[in-house]
């Protein structure tokens, strides 16, 4: 109980604008356009982050992202070369994975996309990286029943094969699972918290999700499998 009253302690600092937090400069956010990407660069901006830049797909609408103090570096996840030049571009110190498959069709995208991100972060001195995952991987495996699993298909084995490379690679890492997102509209609540029980389960909108994502970046994130949830199920 205590780590969650932290957790949404340090969300309400964030959400209610109490005084930058001191983050690492360079940050490399992957799928930033994207519905969720898109709310953890605006928490970043609001934490006092000056060096954003986003990975993103030449075609990429950057509507969510307009107006904001952001760089963009763009290309293909997929493209191991593009991924390289994009983590050399500038000094990124936390790369946050926030990549949704979307219309991708690669059976392989999270666990490809994650090699690619993970062997180049390492190469480039990154000191952390965040990933966010599913509830339903690993040790949560068992959350879902075998009749629901079949509904994502091999998304969730191919969400696990991208954790289990990042923890085995030796980058420091922080992995954040959600079980089910709260569509829009989902206003921020403050309520979200964050946990290491690998069998918790519940809803939680994007924007909270960010702003954990953004609390994440302490050090007392490092190296811990954690979930989500804003309304526990």
């Amino acid at each position: 109980m205590k780590k969650h009253v932290k957790a949404v302690f340090f969300a309400l600092v964030l959400w209610l604008g109490l005084g930058p937090v001191a983050l690492a400069d360079g940050i490399l956010v992957f799928g930033g356009t994207g519905r969720l990407g898109s709310e953890i660069v605006k928490q970043l901006i609001n934490a006092g982050e000056k060096e954003i830049t986003v990975f993103a797909r030449p075609s990429s609408d950057r509507k969510r992202l307009e107006g904001l103090n952001v760089a963009y570096v763009t290309g293909n996840v997929l493209d191991e070369a593009q991924v390289e030049s994009a983590l050399k571009s500038n000094s990124f110190r936390i790369v946050i994975d926030a990549l949704s498959q979307g219309g991708n069709n690669s059976d392989s995208f999270y666990e490809d996309s994650q090699k690619h991100i993970t062997k180049w972060a390492k190469a480039t001195n990154v000191t952390r990286i965040v990933l966010n995952s599913s509830v339903g991987v690993g040790e949560s495996r068992d959350t879902y029943p075998n009749r629901m699993r079949s509904m994502f298909g091999g998304v969730l084995d191919d969400k696990e094969k991208a954790e289990n490379n990042l923890i085995a690679s030796g980058v420091p890492y922080t992995i954040i699972r959600n079980y089910r997102i709260i569509e829009e509209p989902a206003p921020v609540t403050g309520d979200a918290y964050l946990t290491e029980n690998q069998m918790a389960k519940g809803a939680i909108g994007r924007a909270d999700l960010a702003i954990l994502n953004v609390f994440c970046l302490r050090t007392a994130c490092a190296g811990k499998i954690l979930h989500a949830i804003e309304s526990p199920e």
